[in-house]
């Protein structure tokens, strides 16, 4: 990835080599994650766990705006300034991987997302063997 500066090629604003930044835009929700209240999205929650994975890596930031308690956000971003002005309320949330919109109307899977911020997931397999002795698995000699 290359070094990004602003327009006037000032290279104290460069984004770092390897940072990529996540910026979503949300739908006015009662809290910053929507996982609040009552009756939770499970979506949202699923997405909430999978944006606290993402920002424990490093050369990830994530910056998440709500439209209810963040208008200001919306609005110094020219791009989503238009979208919302053509029709774009009911396409939120809208989600930019490096200031380039990626996905919009939906929030995205675990799987998703970390494809395409090329996170990498590894599986631990532990292996488990059975006990060697029987007789200390229940009183009666017999596994429960």
């Amino acid at each position: 990835m290359k070094n990004v500066e602003n327009e006037l090629g000032d290279a104290s604003y460069s984004q770092k080599a390897t940072e990529m930044v996540l910026k979503i835009y949300d739908p006015a929700m009662c809290c910053s994650s929507g996982v609040c209240g009552p009756s939770v999205d499970p979506i949202l929650a699923q997405f909430a766990s999978a944006l606290k994975e993402v920002s424990k890596h490093a050369g990830v930031r994530v910056e998440r705006y709500n439209l209810g308690q963040q208008p200001q956000a919306f609005a110094a971003n020219e791009t989503v300034k238009d979208m919302l002005g053509n029709g774009g309320m009911e396409e939120l949330p809208f989600i930019f991987i490096n200031d380039v919109l990626w996905l919009k109307g939906r929030h995205p899977s675990k799987a998703e997302l970390f494809d395409a911020l090329n996170i990498k997931t590894s599986v631990l397999f532990t292996s488990f063997s059975a006990p060697q002795d029987d007789s200390a698995c229940c009183a009666d000699g017999g596994c429960c």
